[in-house]
């Protein structure tokens, strides 16, 4: 009798502490939890860390196969890149370049500004390249044998600010990527590399109150490819990229006195039709991405 009534003593102990300790686990996880609105805020620093026009990584792209020299870096298709300047990109100015022959860099700094209706932006921008043939030797003048280019070993680094109609941004972002089949006896424009971008966004919704979230991301592209066909008929990068990016992020938000910590892990990918489908890990929901000016739509 005395051992059975120890074992139900025990064995209440027992229930006693592993619900305790679920009850505990439970007030955490809730505590953690990732929300709809947490969601649409991660698909919205990754569409904007991602696009052209707020100076994410395809503007990086853009600059990773431009040609460049002391008078500017000009863009594989000009007439597609003169109205990006306009709507998006902007063009640069305060500009300076250098070279050093040593190492084969080219480094340039500059700024780019915005200013049209809804959209305003300024960015100051420092990037390097090393320019090399198929047998490895560096190219001097990237511009002027152009088509003697195979790989580009590309570093771009921003910082800056933009605004819209319902946000406002202030980031740096650091893109590090290897380009090759630059050289005309190749069908696609390839690279891998990653993105590491930090920043401040402030949401401002039509008729809720605004919402701060400080951030810091990480997109790792991996075997990405560029359809030289389809960049050349259309004029954009966008509509020709190919392949899958992990990416990772950690963000906190702030609405009033209500401070979260969450952190998200997923893939985008990159669809050939301008836009990228971005997913989560462990949540079913799934966005798209403007690959141009970021824009987030719920698929």
């Amino acid at each position: 009798m005395k051992t059975y009534i120890q074992l139900n003593l025990y064995t209440t102990i027992l229930l006693i502490l592993l619900f305790s300790g679920c009850s505990s686990v439970t007030s955490d996880d809730t505590e953690n939890q990732i929300t709809q609105e947490d969601l649409e805020i991660a698909a919205e620093v990754v569409g904007e860390s991602l696009s052209d026009q707020n100076s994410g990584a395809m503007s990086s792209l853009y600059d990773a196969l431009s040609t460049v020299d002391a008078t500017g870096i000009r863009y594989r298709n000009q007439g597609s890149s003169r109205a990006k300047q306009e709507f998006g990109r902007g063009s640069e100015t305060d500009y300076e370049y250098q070279y050093d022959p040593e190492t084969g860099t080219h480094t340039i700094d500059f700024t780019r500004s915005v200013d049209r209706p809804n959209f305003s932006k300024s960015v100051e921008g420092h990037l390097e390249y090393i320019f090399a043939d198929p047998e490895g030797t560096f190219v001097v003048l990237p511009r002027a044998h152009k088509d003697s280019v195979e790989t580009v070993d590309y570093k771009g680094m921003r910082e800056g600010e933009s605004s819209g109609l319902r946000f406002e941004s202030y980031f740096t972002r650091v893109d590090t990527f290897f380009l090759s089949g630059l050289h005309e006896t190749s069908e696609f424009f390839r690279f891998n590399g990653t993105h590491l971008g930090e920043g401040t966004r402030i949401r401002k919704p039509a008729e809720r109150p605004e919402f701060t979230t400080e951030y810091e991301v990480n997109f790792d592209f991996i075997d990405i490819n560029i359809d030289k066909a389809i960049v050349e008929a259309n004029g954009t990068l966008e509509e020709g990229v190919t392949g899958t990016v992990n990416y990772s992020l950690l963000f906190t938000g702030t609405n009033g006195n209500q401070n979260r910590d969450k952190d998200v892990e997923g893939t985008i990918e990159f669809t050939g039709d301008g836009t990228g489908l971005l997913r989560f890990k462990k949540f079913a929901k799934i966005f798209r991405l403007s690959l141009d000016d970021g824009e987030v739509t719920e698929e």
